[in-house]
């Protein structure tokens, strides 16, 4: 998707912002997601390279790498696996997992006038999980 937009963004001649979704998985590795982790490495990179080779263009091109997110789903797992909700609050600093509005608010943040001077980064929001 990232390469269509800006290839749509270059050939109109007009600047943009793409925002890609990473994970915290991306930066640490985790038992049994040794897949899933390669390919979020693998976008934060992209979103790196890309940022630098279309920001001649007026294209910004930064991710989000969101840590474990409280959504309908995970609430189902964790409803009825209470021993690995809490190992997992327990391995993150705040003790907590992130909510929905959360990331939602950091991709706005990157794509808004104010991030205009922002291109190639990643922003973490796991609670400080990877800061150990």
């Amino acid at each position: 998707m990232s390469q269509q937009m800006g290839r749509h963004l270059v050939e109109s001649r007009r600047p943009g912002c793409i925002v890609n979704i990473a994970s915290a998985h991306g930066f640490l590795g985790f038992a049994q997601r040794t897949t899933y982790g390669i390919s979020k490495a693998g976008i934060i990179h992209m979103t790196k390279m890309l940022a630098y080779e279309w920001a001649d263009h007026g294209i910004r091109v930064n991710a989000v790498a969101p840590g474990t997110v409280e959504t309908r789903t995970r609430a189902e797992y964790f409803n009825a696996n209470p021993q690995a909700r809490q190992a997992m609050i327990d391995r993150i600093p705040v003790h907590r997992f992130g909510t929905p509005e959360e990331v939602a608010a950091a991709v706005s943040y990157l794509a808004s006038a104010g991030a205009a001077y922002v291109t190639g980064q990643t922003l973490l929001l796991d609670g400080g999980l990877t800061s150990y």
